[in-house]
């Protein structure tokens, strides 16, 4: 059966993504909550800054160790999504398969989610065009943030699982 013939299936996919879909919220299949890390209290581990991940690829660049530091940052756990929310017009993201423990700071949103294919699905959302226009409506001028607020009210079709 063609995808023209079935019910909620888009013509234009992610790869790797079949059958139907469904209209949802993004804050119902996601959300920005984190557990938090004090580099000054726990074992060092590595950081991820904003500046460590590429522009426009999600590709990381380098990396710190949490020691360098002494703010208390996000946990970033294997399989999560990061959006940087700061500066939202530069367009980073980050999706790691590695097992390590990972702590950020100022990077913005960690999209959580248990179901590793539905992480690896809104890791190519948030590459769109679509989303880019909804994270790009920011606050503050001198440093421009994402609004939660409006991303996890933003409609999106989803794979069903």
């Amino acid at each position: 059966m063609s995808n023209t013939q079935k019910k909620n299936v888009p013509e234009l996919r992610f790869p790797g993504f079949e059958g139907e879909y469904s209209l949802d919220i993004f804050g119902n299949l996601a959300t920005n909550k984190s557990d938090k890390f004090n580099p000054q209290n726990e074992n060092a581990s590595i950081d991820i800054e904003l500046d460590c991940i590429e522009q426009n690829t999600g590709r990381l660049i380098k990396i710190y160790n949490s020691k360098e530091f002494s703010s208390q940052k996000n946990k970033f756990n294997p399989q999560n999504v990061l959006y940087g929310k700061l500066r939202p017009y530069l367009n980073k993201y980050y999706f790691t398969k590695k097992k390590w423990s990972v702590f950020i700071r100022n990077m913005g949103f960690e999209i959580n989610e248990e179901d590793k294919l539905l992480n690896l699905f809104l890791y190519y959302f948030i590459q769109t065009k679509r989303y880019s226009d909804v994270a790009s409506k920011s606050a503050g001028s001198k440093m421009p943030r994402a609004d939660w607020g409006l991303i996890e009210n933003k409609s999106i079709f989803s794979r069903i699982m």
